[in-house]
């Protein structure tokens, strides 16, 4: 088995999880973005609507910057949330007994 039930918290450790976590969040929120986007522009361009570009980039850098600042926060309390589930409740413990 991967997980021996061993599993050591360290700070170094601690700091890794939490920036992989927050890059995810980034990262899923961007994929979010872009995919709300293709679709938004699907539609305009089979409705036959002029489309208005803005500096070359259709959503404000205001709202962008915001965008992925919410998924990089959200990413880092999802960070929080899974090392107290993982390293300090060691909950997984009780699902490796009953496998």
């Amino acid at each position: 088995m991967f997980i021996n039930g061993s599993l050591k918290a360290g700070k170094l450790k601690h700091a890794v999880y939490l920036i992989a976590t927050s890059i995810l969040g980034v990262l899923v929120n961007y994929f979010i973005l872009v995919l709300i986007q293709v679709i938004l522009l699907q539609l305009i361009l089979h409705s036959e609507e002029n489309i208005i570009w803005y500096s070359g980039y259709p959503p404000h850098l205001v709202f962008l910057i915001g965008f992925l600042l919410s998924g990089a926060i959200w990413g880092f309390a999802l960070g929080r949330y899974w090392w107290r589930i993982i390293y300090i409740e060691h909950r997984y413990k009780k699902y490796l007994k009953n496998a």
